[in-house]
């Protein structure tokens, strides 16, 4: 079925006043529930419209189309206006469909099924596209938060000279925080100052220095982890890249020297721990908070674990010929290390009036029939969310008169989506005879208020389910006018170990959680 609208009747022209379009051609937008999406390419000559009516093919729930629709907001969850909604085919190469949310932030695509990309766009605003999948008769509710871009500037320089370095390429990656891939965003060669600069927006970055095929046969790679906060701060606010010259070769060097740095509260790994060698290059621990550094000389080295809103540590370990002679029936090494490896232990310093939350996450298993234990769960994924406490009105019949009420829950911030602000992964292991296994630290938090709580869930899969979500009603307005919900965590979520809802944040202080609190444990 057809319907046949003037062109004069919508509203979605893209310039300012459709009832007084100048000459020329222009595409006209007509996005209407119920109907399928139309783009359509319109003339304006003599003051008349060619052509002057736009055909609407009615969506019916009988055929094989579905809807997509949601919110395009702030990172503080406050919705945005004329943002361009964009709906790609899965590869990305081609535009399906498009819609400029108005005030309400509001945005609605009709499609047949199939596998698709959401991207916003908004200048001063970033946002990664979103892989949707749309059901056939199904609408999905798919709210888009964008963020301010932010400009993150940092330098390049020489370890032994501490000289700026020009000409580098400086490569920006993002981490995705339910992967945890790298994926390259963005290079930039450095200034004659050293200097380097990016524009992101919030999220988890690598940056790295010295792997071009200019620098690759001059320097040793160079990391650095930088984050980008909701709030726009960027930790560490003007990162270092400490780039050294590469060893000589045909010298005996030592393979590696390894280690690994936990909190010494909680005795959970840290991430994104920078550990400088003097003279020589620096690295960053992993999500086990571990590091490694290759091909060092014989010496004695410096080496220094710095993380911004921790104290700073400074260890010294020598590498030195091994005086044994190495034959065929008793080989030894070319070289000694003392110590062999390191375990490092970092004291959380005020920074900022941020907080943290650490805790362990703990399991029964079953010793014996009738003997239990309590042991921590290494390597499962911690999620962290925020809740904020949301008012909605509902109206609803009530001996025969109709009510209006204003009910407040708590619901997820970023309303439909399962992204989390922060992720990390249990501690493993046995260190110095202290249990590692279970332990995790979440950092950089912004302290929570009376209506902003955050929600800990500890998941079996870096990636939440799409169960993870679901819509909670009010089961005492039974005879409300239309559908009323609040967005909350699943706990029959199947990837769901734990997890401790609407958990409270200090400045400068950390919240401890454990799911077990028995005595001498």
């Amino acid at each position: 079925m057809e319907w046949l609208i003037p062109c004069s009747a919508q509203a979605f022209m893209p310039y300012p006043n459709p009832y007084a379009a100048s000459p020329g051609t222009y595409e006209l937008l007509v996005a209407q529930i119920g109907f399928n999406t139309i783009l359509q390419t319109l003339s304006v000559e003599g003051g008349r419209t060619i052509p002057n009516n736009v055909p609407l093919t009615a969506v019916s729930t009988t055929s094989n189309v579905g809807k997509v629709r949601g919110l395009v907001t702030g990172m503080d969850g406050a919705v945005i206006s004329g943002a361009l909604v964009r709906l790609y085919n899965q590869q990305g190469t081609a535009v399906v469909s498009e819609f400029t949310t108005g005030t309400d932030g509001a945005f609605s695509f009709s499609a047949a099924p199939g596998v698709y990309k959401l991207s916003v766009m908004k200048s001063g605003y970033i946002h990664d596209p979103d892989e949707i999948t749309i059901k056939a008769n199904f609408e999905l509710v798919k709210d888009q938060p964008i963020g301010s871009k932010v400009l993150m500037t940092g330098t390049t320089i020489l370890t032994t000279t501490q000289e700026a370095l020009s000409n580098i390429q400086v490569s920006l990656f993002k981490r995705d925080d339910t992967t945890y891939n790298l994926s390259s965003i963005a290079t930039f060669v450095t200034t004659t100052e050293g200097k380097f600069l990016f524009e992101q927006g919030p999220g988890n970055y690598e940056i790295t220095a010295g792997s071009d095929d200019r620098n690759v046969s001059k320097y040793q790679l160079a990391t650095s982890a930088v984050k980008i906060l909701a709030t726009g701060t960027i930790s560490p606010s003007s990162p270092i890249l400490k780039l050294s010259p590469h060893m000589v070769s045909g010298q005996p060097v030592q393979e590696h020297a390894t280690g690994t740095v936990y909190d010494s509260f909680s005795k959970a790994p840290l991430e994104h721990v920078s550990c400088s060698l003097k003279g020589v290059t620096s690295v960053m621990t992993d999500l086990r908070g571990k590091f490694e550094f290759q091909s060092l000389l014989p010496a004695t080295y410096e080496l220094t674990f710095s993380k911004e809103g921790w104290a700073t540590q400074t260890v010294a370990f020598r590498i030195e010929k091994n005086p044994e002679t190495t034959t065929a029936s008793s080989p030894t090494n070319d070289t000694i290390m003392t110590p062999s490896s390191f375990t490092v232990y970092l004291q959380q310093s005020p920074q900022g009036n941020l907080g943290a939350i650490s805790g362990r996450f703990l399991d029964i298993f079953e010793v014996s029939t009738d003997t239990m234990k309590i042991t921590g769960t290494p390597n499962r994924f911690v999620h962290l969310y925020v809740y904020r406490l949301t008012s909605k009105s509902i109206t609803y019949v009530s001996l025969g008169a109709t009510q209006t009420v204003t009910v407040s829950d708590w619901e997820f911030d970023s309303g439909t989506s399962t992204m989390p602000i922060l992720s990390t992964i249990t501690g493993s292991g046995t260190v110095n005879g202290i249990d590692m296994n279970g332990t995790f630290r979440l950092e950089h938090l912004q302290p929570t208020t009376s209506t902003m709580k955050y929600l800990v869930f500890v998941a079996t899969t870096a990636t939440p389910s799409e169960s993870f979500l679901t819509p909670m009603k009010k089961t005492n307005f039974e005879t409300a006018s239309s559908d009323v919900f609040w967005w909350q965590e699943n706990p029959k979520d199947p990837n769901r170990s734990h997890s401790w809802p609407l958990v409270d944040v200090t400045a400068n202080t950390t919240t401890f959680l454990q799911n077990f609190n028995l005595p001498n444990y």
